[in-house]
C-alpha cells in the first residue's frame, strides 16, 4: 500500500514542477523483457525439418512482456493523477496496445480520498502492489486466477488512513468486467479492502519502522449473479 496509491513514487528522481509546487509532473516508464528457454525439447518428429515453423516442439524466444509509458503528478496541491499507456508483445498474439491506468484522486484529507477512473482493483494486498515492486514479473497465480483475474477495473472508490496509519480502508463500486471494458450487465460490483496495524500507535513505531508493517486485514467482493 502506498500513500496516494502509487501516484508519487519516492524513488522517482526525474520530475517537473513550478516554483510554488502547484503543478508537479513525474514522467515515467517501464520495460520488462521475458525469455523462454527449453532445455529438453524432445525428439524431432519424423519428416519434420528441425526448428522450422512446422516443428511442434516448444521454441526458445525473447519477447517484451510489458512496455509502458506513464505520466503521474499532482496539481493545485490536492489532485493527483496517473495515466499510462501500455504496449506489449506476446508469442501467441503478436502485439497490442491499450490503456493501463487512468485515474484522478481528490486528496484533501488523509482519512478520506476519492478516486475515479481505471486502476488496480482494491482487492488483496498483492493486486494493489505495483508490479514494479514484485519479486517476479507477474503476480501470484492465486491472485491472477482466483482473486482478481482482470487486475484492473473502472469505477470509483473512497480510501484513507487513520491517524498514525493504524488502519487503512478502501471501498468503492466498479464495473466488474475488467480492464478497458464497459459494464456488460448493468450491475456494479462493490469491492474493498481494509487492514489494521495494531502496533503502529506505539511511540516506538517512529524509530522501529517494522512495527507499522505488522498488519491484519482482508478484502471483500459483492457482485450480482
Amino acid at each position: 500500500n502506498a500513500t496516494r496509491e502509487q501516484v508519487l513514487d519516492a524513488a522517482m528522481d526525474v520530475y517537473l514542477r513550478d516554483p510554488h509546487d502547484w503543478f508537479v509532473l513525474f514522467p515515467k516508464g517501464r520495460l520488462q523483457v521475458d525469455w523462454f528457454n527449453f532445455l529438453n525439447r524432445g525428439d524431432v518428429p519424423p519428416g519434420t525439418i528441425p526448428n522450422s515453423s512446422a516443428d511442434p516442439r516448444p521454441k526458445d524466444t525473447v519477447f517484451v512482456r510489458r512496455a509502458r509509458i506513464e505520466l503521474q503528478g499532482t496539481f493545485i496541491g490536492h489532485f493527483d493523477f496517473h495515466i499510462a499507456g501500455e504496449f506489449t508483445t506476446t508469442p501467441a498474439a503478436g502485439s497490442n496496445g491499450g490503456l493501463a491506468d487512468a485515474y484522478i484522486i481528490a486528496d484533501y484529507f488523509s482519512f478520506l480520498k476519492l478516486q475515479v477512473g481505471q486502476f488496480d482493483a482494491p482487492f488483496s494486498l498483492e493486486n494493489r502492489t505495483s508490479d514494479k515492486y514484485l519479486d517476479f514479473m507477474e503476480r501470484g497465480a492465486t491472485v491472477r486466477y482466483l482473486a482478481v483475474p482482470f487486475n484492473k477495473d473502472m469505477g470509483a472508490f473512497a480510501w484513507g488512513w487513520l491517524p498514525k496509519q493504524v488502519a487503512y480502508y478502501s471501498i468503492g463500486v466498479v464495473n466488474g468486467d475488467g480492464q478497458n471494458f464497459k459494464n456488460q450487465d448493468n450491475w456494479g460490483t462493490v469491492i474493498g479492502r481494509a487492514f489494521v496495524a495494531p502496533l503502529a500507535w506505539m511511540p516506538q513505531a517512529d524509530k522501529f519502522k517494522w512495527l507499522k508493517d505488522v498488519e491484519v486485514g482482508g478484502s471483500f467482493w459483492w457482485q450480482h449473479e
